[in-house]
Formats: C-alpha cells, sequence, structure tokens
C-alpha cells in the first residue's frame, strides 16, 4: 500500500511539473460558415518565452481553450486576417513556424510585413 501511494504521489508530481500552462486570449474572431469560426489570439506560455500570434479555426461551438494555433504560428508582433469570398488572407511579422494554405475550400495565403 505504501509502495502504491509512494507511485502515485510521483507520478502527478512529474506530470503537473511537465505541464505548461499557457493563457490564450482572443484578439478577433469571425464566423466561416454555420460550422466554423477563424480566431487571432496571443498565446502566452509563461516567463521564459515570448508571446506569440496564432490562428486557429474551429467549430463554431468549440471553445479555444487552452490549444495552439492549428492554421497558423508566429514569435512576431503583428498578425492578422482579412476573409474574401473563399479566401483567407494573414498579414503577419516575424518567423512563420505554421502556416497552412489550405482548410476545407478556402486557400490561405500569406504577406510578411
Amino acid at each position: 500500500m505504501k509502495n502504491n501511494f509512494l507511485f502515485l504521489t510521483v507520478f502527478i508530481l512529474l506530470f503537473f511539473s511537465s505541464c505548461t500552462i499557457c493563457n490564450n486570449e482572443i484578439i478577433k474572431q469571425d464566423y466561416l460558415s454555420c460550422n466554423s469560426k477563424i480566431i487571432l489570439f496571443s498565446r502566452d506560455a509563461g516567463a521564459t518565452t515570448n508571446t506569440s500570434y496564432q490562428i486557429s479555426i474551429i467549430g463554431n461551438k468549440t471553445k479555444l481553450g487552452n490549444k495552439k494555433g492549428n492554421i497558423c504560428i508566429t514569435n512576431g508582433t503583428y498578425l492578422d486576417y482579412i476573409i474574401e469570398y473563399n479566401s483567407i488572407f494573414i498579414i503577419y511579422n516575424g518567423e512563420l513556424f505554421l502556416g497552412e494554405e489550405k482548410y476545407k475550400n478556402m486557400n490561405i495565403y500569406y504577406e510578411k510585413l
């Protein structure tokens, strides 16, 4: 019984110490359709990293939560998007770490400042 308790305690301490708590702050969001929305947000992972700007497309009823961007991730100080017809235009500065070029029937284009 003691060994099980010790193992569980060590496991919990290791699990929680390896987790990074990130804060996502929504800057802008728009609905793409009745089923999906696009969200521009900043992500802060603590004192040892800089804030990054990211874009995700998720379901309308889905909350962003603590997830990272699934369309665009940059370490720059500027990120924005414009939606026109079946296209998304993303304007950014800094380095692009993730840059998806398509989401379902929408093309995604990037322009670096």
